[in-house]
């Protein structure tokens, strides 16, 4: 009897050491399971928010972007040079960066592959608005606002209307941003 609790002593450690280590990883993979179920609804809850608000205020600022190209549209026609010299984008106007960290997360479980290839393209509209409203700035600072003599009023006539189908750019891309951010939103709602 000795010798026989003598050789399965080492096996009974054995089993006990194997039992604790197992429980051990048991545990900590729960525990990582955990975080990133939290980390996902944390971001998931900051994206609806984000997006949320692209959805309430971009219909309304496509539609006012809409309007003053149409008034400017009418005013070069009689080659009348608008007040455009005013519109100044600074940039960065939008800070979309939980958009930003969801797209960075591709290769985690934070955020599915569906939802990441649709905050790719609505990031990338995003920029192409920028991009839109950085050249209206750079235009809008060419205006030559001294006295109008001839050549003035023809390059501020050029600039106008350089000016104008950006204008009309924006509103187009502020659009097709409110259409992706609600096509996100209602993937969003369903997870």
């Amino acid at each position: 009897m000795p010798n026989l609790l003598v050789t399965l002593k080492p096996i009974l450690d054995l089993l006990i050491v194997i039992t604790g280590v197992s429980v051990a990883f048991l545990l900590n993979g729960w525990s990582e399971n955990n975080k990133e179920s939290a980390e996902r609804e944390k971001v998931m809850r900051s994206l609806q928010q984000e997006i949320s608000e692209i959805v309430y205020y971009f219909p309304s600022m496509a539609k006012y972007q809409e309007n003053n190209s149409k008034k400017w549209d009418s005013l070069l026609n009689l080659n009348i040079v608008g007040e455009f010299n005013q519109y100044y984008y600074l940039q960065p106007q939008y800070n979309y960066s939980v958009i930003e960290y969801a797209i960075a997360t591709r290769n985690s479980d934070i955020v599915d592959f569906r939802l990441h290839e649709q905050l790719l393209k609505l990031y990338k509209r995003i920029k192409m608005l920028e991009q839109a409203e950085v050249h209206m700035t750079n235009i809008a600072l060419q205006y030559l606002a001294a006295e109008p003599k001839e050549s003035q009023g023809k390059q501020n006539l050029f600039l106008f209307e350089r000016f104008i189908g950006f204008s009309k750019n924006r509103a187009s891309i502020m659009k097709d941003i409110n259409e992706l951010a609600d096509e996100t939103q209602k993937m969003i709602s369903l997870k």
